[in-house]
């Protein structure tokens, strides 16, 4: 297993991390999942109970939520969590966008924009960029 792509929280109170363990053939990557281990003493935690890829997490700026990639709807999609109204919520449901476990990143503009890098077919043919998304 290894740890991947750690975000702080705005707080410093904690570190959430992509958990990767891989499979018996050592093939493929077999897991993904969001842990977070509190700065305070050291203990970690899984943040999801899902099974399949959980990853890349992104915490915004006033701590309220997580973006993050998973495949809960068939694909892989950036997904939202609401901690305070314990929700979830799909950002967009489109293949448009293709994303990948190891290579995309998403990180938060201010608490209502959200950065991300992809693979896009609505440009010319598919191309990798940057791209941003109101979650308004």
């Amino acid at each position: 297993y290894s740890q991947e792509q750690p975000a702080w929280s705005a707080d410093g109170k904690y570190v959430y991390y992509t958990h990767l363990y891989f499979t018996n053939e050592n093939i493929n990557p077999g897991f993904y999942d969001i842990y977070r281990v509190r700065t305070s003493d050291v203990i970690s935690e899984k943040v999801f109970r899902f099974k399949g890829v959980d990853c890349a997490p992104a915490i915004s700026p006033d701590n309220s939520k997580i973006a993050f990639l998973t495949d809960l709807s068939g694909k892989l999609q950036i997904w939202i969590y609401d901690f305070e109204k314990q929700e979830f919520s799909q950002l967009f449901d489109n293949d448009i966008y293709s994303f990948m476990e190891c290579w995309s990143k998403i990180r938060w503009k201010d608490n209502n924009t959200i950065l991300f890098t992809a693979c896009s077919t609505e440009r010319l043919g598919f191309e990798d960029g940057l791209f941003s998304v109101s979650i308004e």
